[in-house]
Order: structure tokens, then C-alpha cells, then sequence
């Protein structure tokens, strides 16, 4: 609703200025017309000159307040979402820590790839930190806000199929949650397209593996694929920090083959198809990716070893 106040108070704030206007130029104009002999000339022509200056300087001081007002209101809700103390990200972090340690990675690695290529990086930022909020729902079913000796492993064809149900419902969820924490349509659509139409892969291939009889639409997000160059940076970057994640050992030789592997999955399935990012560009957000999973899981790898 911000646009329909924004749109009353530019109205109203026009109406002032025309009224406040149109009685000042009136006088002045009124003392210039003395030198008309006629009267009603005199008259005709000031209430016409007075009417259309009220007006133009009325609906332009009118439009230029209520542009800054705008851009104002629109900074501050920026400056919200951005903040790590939004109760949001608050409840994220206590609620769903793993999640939330996984996003700020994901932002930081999804910034400095949208510099790499002159993207919006403060966006890709911020969409970052929200992107998984889904998880909220059920943070205890995500795999990094669980204890290692919890996971199973020896899960039912039935587990399995739920399992699957549960982790896609996340990108749903988080745009319900989103929806109601009245989040930007901006950011709503960077969490619609993280995963774009990709499959859940470790569980597919689980499922294949062991011989379970599958869907392959069971295992799919529902989309749709990024549409922007920002929201494909953000999926490539969400998918390389869970993959380096999960990858022991990790090497040099490891990232790159992370980085690399990702991206051309994403180009062969048609998931950037629509993101409107080049070969070239794609090949910096590539080298960027690697350059920040190095420095942050610098601690993990096993540099004598590549």
C-alpha cells in the first residue's frame, strides 16, 4: 500500500501548493495589470496567467517532494531488510543457525561475484540473507542445523518422497513468510527463483541408486528460473557454498571443479536461459565464486594436496 498513500499525499501536497500559489501570483500579477485600461481584460488575463502558473508550479514542487519522499521511504526499507538486526534475521539465526551462517556466506560470495560483472551487488546482498527463510517452518529437517549423528541415512522409498517433499516446500514457505513480513516483490521473487526448476539432486540420485520407483517431478522446484542476471548469481552462489560445504577434503583443485561443475549444470538445463548473463560474464562470477570459497573455507583446505 505505500504507493497509494504516496500518491494521496502527492495529491494533496499539489492541492496546497496550487492554493498557496495561485493567491500569490494572483496578487502580483493583479498589481502588474493596472496598466490595462479594461477591467475585465485585466481580470481575464490575470485569473488565466495566475491559473496555469498555480498549476505548473503547484504539480512540479508537487511531484519533485513526493519523488524524494519516495526514494526516502524507499532507502529506509532498504536499510531494514539490509540490517543483520532485522527480527527476521533475528529469528534466523536463533531459531535456524545453520541456515543463517549458510546465508551470510551466500551473501558475502554472491556480492563480490555481482561486483566482478557491474550487477547490483547491494541487492544480491540482501536477497542473500533471505533466500532460505522457508526453512523457518522446520528448521530442525534442514541438514545444517542438524547434528551429524542425527541424519539418517537409511530412509524408506516413503521417507524419502517426504524428505524430498519437505525440502522443496522451503521456497514456498519462505515466500509465504516473506509475503508476511512484507518483504519487497524484489525480494519475494529472488527466493521464487533460487533453486529455479533444478532438481533435488543428492536425494534423486539416493533414490535411483537404491532402485526406488520415482518421479522425476517429485524431486523438482517448481520454478520458476532466474530472470535476472542478480537472482542467477544468487542460485550459483547458494548451490557452490552448500556443495563446498558438504566436500571433505576440500582442495583448490576441489573448489574450482565445484565452481565449474555448477555452472555448467545450470547452463545445460536452461536454468540462466533467462538470467541475461553472457559467456564472458559467466566465466568472471565463475572465478570470483572460487576466489571467495577459498577465503572463506580457507581453514578447510588441504593445500598440499592440490
Amino acid at each position: 500500500m505505500p504507493s497509494a498513500k504516496i500518491t494521496r499525499r502527492y495529491l494533496l501536497l499539489s492541492i496546497l501548493i496550487f492554493i498557496i500559489a495561485f493567491f500569490i501570483i494572483f496578487s502580483t500579477i493583479s498589481y502588474l495589470g493596472s496598466i490595462y485600461t479594461s477591467y475585465l481584460a485585466q481580470f481575464l488575463i490575470i485569473l488565466t496567467m495566475a491559473i496555469v502558473s498555480s498549476l505548473i508550479l503547484a504539480f512540479t514542487l508537487g511531484y519533485f517532494t513526493t519523488t524524494v519522499s519516495s526514494a526516502m521511504i524507499l532507502l529506509r526499507g532498504r536499510m531494514r531488510m539490509d540490517s543483520l538486526s532485522n527480527p527476521l534475521l533475528v529469528r534466523l539465526s536463533t531459531e535456524a543457525p545453520g541456515t543463517y551462517y549458510h546465508s551470510l556466506n551466500v551473501s558475502s560470495i554472491a556480492q563480490r561475484a555481482a561486483r566482478a560483472i557491474g550487477a547490483d551487488s547491494l541487492t544480491v546482498r540482501t536477497a542473500a540473507y533471505y533466500h532460505d527463510i522457508g526453512k523457518l517452518s522446520a528448521p530442525d529437517d534442514f541438514i545444517e542445523n542438524i547434528y551429524r549423528s542425527k541424519v539418517n541415512d537409511d530412509r524408506s522409498a516413503t521417507q524419502l518422497r517426504k524428505k524430498v517433499k519437505l525440502i522443496i516446500s522451503h521456497v514456498p514457505e519462505g515466500v509465504k513468510i516473506a509475503e508476511e513480513n512484507h518483504l519487497s516483490q524484489e525480494m519475494i521473487d529472488f527466493i521464487r527463483e533460487h533453486h529455479g526448476k533444478s532438481k533435488v539432486i543428492s536425494l534423486y540420485k539416493e533414490a535411483k541408486e537404491r532402485g526406488f520407483r520415482i518421479d522425476q517431478k517429485d524431486f523438482t522446484y517448481p520454478g520458476p528460473t532466474p530472470r535476472s542476471r542478480e537472482s542467477a548469481i544468487l542460485m550459483l552462489a547458494d548451490c557452490v557454498e552448500a556443495a563446498a560445504r558438504a566436500r571433505s577434503p576440500l582442495t583448490k583443485r576441489s573448489i574450482r571443479e565445484i565452481v565449474d561443475s555448477a555452472a555448467k549444470e545450470k547452463l545445460e538445463s536452461g536454468e540462466l536461459k533467462s538470467s541475461g548473463l553472457t559467456s564472458s560474464q559467466l566465466l568472471k562470477i565463475n572465478k570470483s565464486l572460487a576466489e571467495s570459497l577459498l577465503a572463506v573455507f580457507h581453514h578447510r583446505v588441504a593445500y598440499d594436496q592440490d
